[in-house]
């Protein structure tokens, strides 16, 4: 650093040392918002700008692996921190399917409660089995995976979960979700919208059909969305059939495409929504193509993203599912006048 700018630096703190404790804090929250890059240097001015500080980086935690669930709780564990700092400041948590838990001071229990205050919860890694949720009594939002869970106990402010499991065959997912959303319905009198993503890779349409309308029929009475991710439904061998075959109607896929539409109709519920996301980047599904009108291609972000810095984005998959749903109710009630 130059004298100058070391001069600079001096008449600048000076001047931001005499400045009103609430304008303080304002420009500093301010500086990390426009310039997140900044936070490194403004947590070693002082103790009142490191809080400051953190309670602006710490809003939203990525815990990618066990070293970072480490950092996250010696912060909780440090005196020199202001109690109940994290529980007061996470208001999204997100834990990756790659984290372990060997050490015998870094668990997921310890983890939940250090961010007790959140309000979204991604919870993917299922390595142990835990039922924290209960004491989160800010959290509307939760995608988890269903291995995290054993006897479910839901905060009552919970709307909306996500429960999300590609390893299980499918038939034991849903039947894990159906216990899962009977405890829901007397446990969460706000829930409004289930969320599930598996792995349909090998599931007829009438499998398909059948696991729907078990969870419809569990779902709460509050809930009124039921987002089914199919991204990976009917990607089987089918793909690879000639289009001089699907023109004749005559190959695999045309003829599942066929079964899935006659499934989907007989299914009619206003709540259920089919999704296929993929990155903007991605191409659809080939063997979804053709049933466009009853499932809807919407633009993902990767899963760290989508609960992480675009929350509250557009892009969101909540946001976008819901509007979908509330526009096919639209326009079916300007269809009947």
């Amino acid at each position: 650093m130059s004298v100058k700018s070391k001069a600079e630096t001096i008449v600048s703190f000076e001047l931001f040392s005499q400045l009103p404790v609430d304008l303080a804090r304002y420009v500093v929250q301010l500086a990390i918002e426009i310039d997140p890059s900044c936070s490194k240097d403004l947590l070693e001015v002082s103790r009142a700008v490191r809080d400051w500080s953190e309670r602006m980086i710490y809003r939203n935690v990525a815990v990618r692996c066990e070293g970072d669930a480490m950092r996250v709780l010696n912060i909780a564990r440090s005196p020199t921190r202001a109690p109940h700092l994290l529980a007061q400041t996470v208001q999204i948590l997100t834990v990756s399917h790659s984290v372990t838990w060997e050490q015998d001071d870094c668990d997921p229990e310890s983890l939940l409660k250090a961010c007790a205050g959140a309000f979204a919860v991604a919870f993917w890694s299922a390595d142990k089995i835990h039922d924290s949720w209960g004491g989160m009594h800010n959290l509307t939002h939760m995608s988890i995976t269903v291995g995290c869970l054993r006897n479910p106990l839901f905060p009552e402010s919970l709307t909306h979960l996500a429960l999300v499991e590609f390893s299980d065959p499918v038939s034991d997912v849903v039947a894990q979700c159906c216990s899962i959303l009977k405890h829901i319905g007397p446990q969460c009198p706000r829930f409004v919208h289930f969320r599930l993503e598996a792995s349909f890779r090998t599931t007829s349409a009438s499998d398909f059909g059948k696991y729907t309308e078990s969870i419809l029929d569990v779902l709460p009475d509050t809930c009124c969305y039921c987002t089914v991710d199919i991204s990976g439904l009917g990607d089987t061998d089918a793909e690879e059939d000639s289009e001089e075959e699907e023109e004749t109607g005559g190959s695999d896929a045309a003829c599942w495409r066929r079964a899935m539409r006659s499934t989907i109709e007989d299914i009619n519920d206003a709540r259920l929504l089919l999704m296929h996301s993929c990155m903007e980047d991605c191409n659809r599904s080939k063997i979804l193509l053709g049933l466009e009108d009853i499932v809807h291609h919407v633009v993902s972000l990767l899963l760290l993203e989508e609960w992480g810095d675009n929350w509250h984005s557009r892009m969101n998959l909540w946001t976008q599912a819901e509007e979908l749903v509330n526009a096919r109710a639209s326009s079916k009630d300007l269809d009947r006048t």
